[in-house]
């Protein structure tokens, strides 16, 4: 992965033997670095321990470094290996056995570099004085910057907006993918409707609110729209807009552009303008399609749109949060992956480990019940009846805000008091309302949980 640090495991083998204090030098591809340890140190623990950590090698006879043969990391771009016998009577590091060695603390470059080559240099006994010789490095999987996910509702199992940002390395083509994998439970797509959360205006009752226990099949596809975030800039570069601005570009170094090239660019600036309008204010579904799948999401650029490399990218998606907690902190990571647009869907950037969410109880809403559904009506009490999912330890306290139109008026009348709690609740409550705001704070007991809780309100 591109930038992360790593144990890097070298295999090699000298046409003629290394003398004493001669030096073999290890320069890597551009964008790699060796860091090593405390003093230059490569290693730290016995080789065999860091070589458990990699696969058997695939040449025989591979043996580790004698003893009196150094390794010391002089730089970020340079290792060097040294026969540390004297030269007067000291022994060769003879050659034909294939030796192995490790450096600890090397970060990979940020993405494959275009010359993908480690160089070696040994001073040996040759004629010529020096053995020189290149390997080809690994593949780098560039990592996706700045990833985060937050949400709107955090609470266990509620209905969310889901803000997902990342910063790709790579391009994204035309019809390529942005993979999200999320924590078990959590869903992606349009409200999920039952008879008993469904709403009806000709009924003055509101449904039950609350956790949503129905999830879709795991294997059910689910269509879902993405939406602009508050501070929406249009993150994408458009075709049609870079072959206006390529035919501009020719325009303004004295090039006369040909009938047909004029007629395509005229094409393009057309294109590229309604391309720019939606982004800015039409549909992002003509732009990017969105597909929920169990708690995965996956987001595809559609034709002539593509994403440039280095561009923050936010976009906001509706769905559902996991209805349980995590069992710890790993399963509530997040992994995201931008794909190619190939028949293989091949990784072009990859975050794996992105901190999950915070999220906290709830409380359902059972019903909310009024004593008159008239219009305009005076004095009317409406009785609240909700269940918390966490028990609340004194002084809790419980909040209620209600839309400002239903606040009380100064002139209305009413008997007793203006906030009446049930048994379920503590004996003592502390009772507050302040516009359309009510607060009911727990004095001595603990506001119980999973038992229906009564508040009446006159308004």
């Amino acid at each position: 992965v591109g930038l992360n640090s790593t144990v890097i495991r070298f295999h090699f083998r000298t046409d003629a033997p290394l003398p004493p204090q001669q030096t073999v030098h290890i320069y890597p591809p551009q964008g790699f670095a060796f860091y090593g340890l405390r003093d230059g140190a490569c290693r730290e623990e016995d080789p065999m321990i860091l070589s458990r950590l990699f696969p058997e090698p695939l040449i025989s006879g591979v043996t580790r470094l004698p003893e009196w043969v150094s390794c010391k990391v002089v730089g970020p771009e340079e290792v060097v290996l040294q026969n540390t016998e004297p030269v007067l009577g000291g022994r060769p590091l003879i050659n034909g056995p294939v030796f192995e060695f490790f450096v600890k603390n090397m970060t990979n470059a940020e993405s494959t570099p275009a010359l993908n080559l480690f160089r070696i240099m040994a001073k040996t006994s040759q004629d010529s004085g020096r053995e020189v010789w290149t390997a080809e490095g690994w593949v780098i999987y560039p990592e996706l910057m700045r990833t985060s996910v937050s949400v709107s509702n955090p609470g266990y199992g509620l209905y969310t907006n889901f803000t997902i940002s990342m910063q790709p390395i790579t391009e994204l083509p035309e019809f390529g993918s942005i993979r999200i994998i999320a924590p078990l439970d959590y869903y992606f797509g349009p409200v999920i409707v039952t008879e008993e959360t469904r709403y009806n205006p000709l009924v003055p009752r509101p449904p039950p609110q609350g956790v949503m226990e129905i999830r879709p099949p795991p294997d059910e596809a689910i269509l879902c729209n993405a939406l602009r975030v508050p501070s929406w800039e249009c993150p994408w570069e458009f075709e049609p807009c870079l072959r206006k601005n390529y035919f501009e570009e020719l325009i303004s170094i004295g090039i006369v552009l040909s009938q047909a090239q004029a007629t395509e660019m005229n094409t393009a600036a057309n294109d590229c303008t309604k391309m720019e309008t939606t982004c800015a204010t039409g549909a992002l579904s003509d732009l990017i399609s969105c597909e929920g799948m169990a708690s995965e999401l996956v987001l595809t650029l559609q034709r002539n749109v593509m994403l440039p490399a280095r561009r923050m990218f936010q976009i906001l998606i509706q769905g559902y949060n996991a209805r349980d907690p995590p069992v710890n902190a790993e399963a509530n990571s997040w992994h995201f992956m931008t794909r190619n647009s190939d028949s293989e869907k091949t990784v072009l950037d990859d975050k794996q480990g992105v901190p999950g969410l915070s999220l906290l109880g709830i409380v359902n809403v059972r019903s909310i019940v009024p004593s008159d559904t008239k219009v305009g009506s005076i004095e009317n009490y409406v009785t609240i009846t909700l269940i918390l999912s966490t028990p609340c330890d004194p002084r809790a306290v419980l909040r209620i805000v209600y839309p400002i139109e239903f606040k009380r008026s100064d002139n209305a009348a009413f008997q007793g008091s203006p906030i009446e709690t049930g048994p379920s609740f503590p004996r003592q409550v502390e009772k507050r309302i302040s516009l359309n705001i009510i607060e009911l704070e727990a004095i001595e007991e603990t506001i119980p949980a999973d038992i229906p809780l009564k508040a009446r309100r006159c308004r």
